[in-house]
């Protein structure tokens, strides 16, 4: 699989197994993509193969949440890798 920005390959990921779900890391928000995926398979018949393109337009939005009722306010910050309530 190849994730492109215009013309311009931004990442290649090897998918093993197409059943379980993939992450992409390192993507820009708001950036068009285009996420281009090359199937090849064997027919079972002269070792011939045979290769599908699949490709997909997106673009990572990011989600803002909004919490409503707030009982109380605490501060935390992170040290060592580790939050720590001030």
């Amino acid at each position: 699989t190849q994730v492109f920005h215009g013309d311009k390959l931004v990442k290649e990921v090897d998918i093993e197994n197409p059943a379980k779900e993939q992450v992409i890391s390192g993507l820009d928000y708001y950036t068009p993509y285009t996420v281009k995926t090359h199937l090849t398979y064997n027919l079972g018949e002269n070792n011939e193969e045979n290769t599908e393109t699949s490709t997909q337009d997106f673009q990572l939005e990011y989600k803002k949440i909004e919490i409503k009722d707030i009982d109380s306010v605490e501060l935390y910050g992170k040290e060592n890798d580790r939050y720590r309530r001030y």
